[in-house]
């Protein structure tokens, strides 16, 4: 996405707000400062471009292995690895290395087949992340939605879509006149 055919809409700059303030542990943050922060929105709504740029900032601000410190992982890189014989991915759960993982584009990634069952690595380490008390951030097109109708719940189960409510999960879908608008090609 061109930075630069960004469209600042209200909720746009109300994420960016938030997330700052969050960022520097402010109390005026309308989220909660001790949770991590999931965007979710259609494609081209800006999620992983907001996301990358706080997770830079976050650099800037925190030392390795601080909380607030946002580590900016692929899905596609961690499937990758799984495709490629990765079986244990307690690494992405260490409070370490990977104090605050962000997944980018999770819930796009298909399943690998362990023997015969079909496993979600990225379902896993949220999960667990997650039960270890550490935070989540992530960029998703899946809508948290509620019990009856989640594409979380849909993809990963109940498990995981109970988690999830642990998160600041935030919906980025910036409108302008009526039309929800896609950055990547500027309308």
């Amino acid at each position: 996405m061109d930075p630069l055919k960004f469209i600042w809409t209200d909720q746009v700059k109300s994420v960016f707000k938030n997330f700052t303030l969050w960022i520097s542990e402010n109390e005026n943050c309308e989220w909660d400062l001790d949770k991590g922060v999931i965007l979710s929105g259609p494609n081209g709504s800006g999620k992983t471009l907001m996301m990358s740029y706080f997770s830079n900032l976050s650099k800037y601000f925190y030392d390795h292995g601080h909380r607030r410190r946002i580590h900016f992982l692929e899905c596609r890189d961690i499937m990758t690895e799984a495709e490629n014989g990765l079986k244990d991915f307690s690494k992405y759960y260490n409070r370490a290395e990977y104090s605050s993982a962000c997944i980018n584009e999770f819930g796009e990634e298909g399943y690998i087949n362990d023997f015969g069952t079909k496993r979600y690595p990225i379902e896993q380490i949220l999960t667990q992340r997650l039960e270890r008390g550490l935070m989540v951030f992530g960029t998703t097109n899946l809508d948290l939605g509620d019990k009856e109708d989640s594409d979380i719940k849909t993809k990963y189960g109940s498990r995981l879509f109970s988690k999830l409510h642990e998160t600041n999960y935030i919906d980025l879908v910036p409108i302008i006149d009526n039309k929800v608008i896609d950055f990547r090609i500027g309308q």
